[in-house]
């Protein structure tokens, strides 16, 4: 047990590095502005997790969330002139406010009933910002969004940065949360609700708690989109988003901290690497993604994980001297005398 640890400790020391690193070999500003975009979705699906990955409800709205943090922040820090601090706040607590009458609307509901009812409430964020022009600017969307926090962070590294540590913020709230008591409540209710009501789960606060913090990664990522690229627009908050975002925890693994982060990533640059083929790179990815989820249905980090455990095991196995004999000797040689009495 001790070994493994060590092997998943070093991996985050490994990954940690590369990522503070990565500015120093990677300057052009198309290549930060990827990983930016990558960082981004991170936080986005590292809210998503505790709604599907850890409790398995198949919440479909959290794009809706990530809309209502990018929106409140633009026009705050627009039409208002608020810093963007504080309009970061407004848009987290409007968007936990929404999430426990959203949780008190849909906690009764299970599966499919669960999907299109917050599945509706995402497309009904969406066509308020498309159609209320008078606020949101309509299909014309809000821009001059000053730059991060109104802070003076406008460098593309500067970004990364601040980006990277809001990430690893998510990365350790996620830990602390899945080692707590709740998360251990949530754990049993993902197992089985039934059950975890039968030892004194109160499953109907487990929902809401996983929802509102859902909503408040969401709404921090809106803020973060709003202030890295300064335009806001309807484009952004499509279902097609939203199947992106599931895509990239299923791909990551659910329920796991390193999952959101492995998934967001893999599925940012997976298409920036297939665009070696014009043509043909939107089928590969497609077969890429469908040969991940075949293949790996808990995520890549599980895959290879098991590979890993598979080698080492081989390995053992390898080195494992063959059992002794009757008289002390190994089955080998025991073998070979009664070969020779024979």
């Amino acid at each position: 047990m001790r070994g493994r640890l060590s092997a998943v400790q070093a991996a985050w020391v490994v990954a940690g590095l590369a990522a503070l690193l990565l500015p120093v070999f990677v300057s052009t500003p198309y290549d930060l502005g990827v990983a930016q975009q990558a960082l981004i979705f991170v936080v986005l699906v590292q809210g998503f997790n505790f709604t599907v990955g850890i409790t398995r409800r198949i919440s479909l709205g959290h794009i809706g969330f990530w809309a209502i943090g990018a929106y409140t922040t633009a026009l705050l820090t627009t039409k208002a002139g608020l810093p963007g601090l504080v309009a970061m706040a407004v848009g987290v607590v409007l968007s936990g406010l929404i999430a426990v009458v959203l949780a008190a609307l849909t906690n009764r509901l299970q599966a499919h009933y669960l999907s299109l009812a917050t599945l509706g409430f995402g497309s009904i964020v969406q066509i308020v910002a498309t159609n209320w022009h008078g606020l949101t600017g309509g299909a014309d969307g809000v821009t001059g969004i000053p730059p991060l926090f109104g802070l003076g962070i406008t460098g593309p590294a500067q970004i990364y940065y601040t980006l990277l540590a809001v990430v690893a913020l998510g990365a350790w709230f996620t830990h602390f949360y899945l080692s707590s008591k709740a998360g251990r409540d949530a754990s049993a209710m993902r197992q089985s609700e039934i059950a975890a009501e039968s030892l004194g789960i109160r499953t109907s606060r487990v929902k809401t708690q996983t929802l509102v913090i859902s909503a408040v990664f969401g709404s921090v990522a809106g803020a973060l989109y709003a202030h890295t690229y300064g335009y806001v627009s309807p484009d952004a908050f499509t279902f097609a988003a939203m199947l992106l975002v599931l895509a990239m925890l299923v791909v990551g693994g659910p329920g796991s901290v390193a999952g959101p982060i492995v998934g967001a990533l893999l599925l940012t640059y997976l298409p920036e690497w297939m665009r070696i083929s014009e043509q043909y790179w939107q089928i590969l990815y497609g077969v890429m993604l469908f040969a991940i989820v075949l293949w790996a249905p808990k995520g890549v980090p599980w895959l290879l994980g098991s590979g890993l455990r598979a080698i080492m095991r081989r390995g053992r196995a390898d080195r494992t001297p063959p059992p002794a004999g009757p008289a002390g000797e190994s089955s080998s040689a025991t073998a070979q005398q009664t070969g020779a009495t024979r």
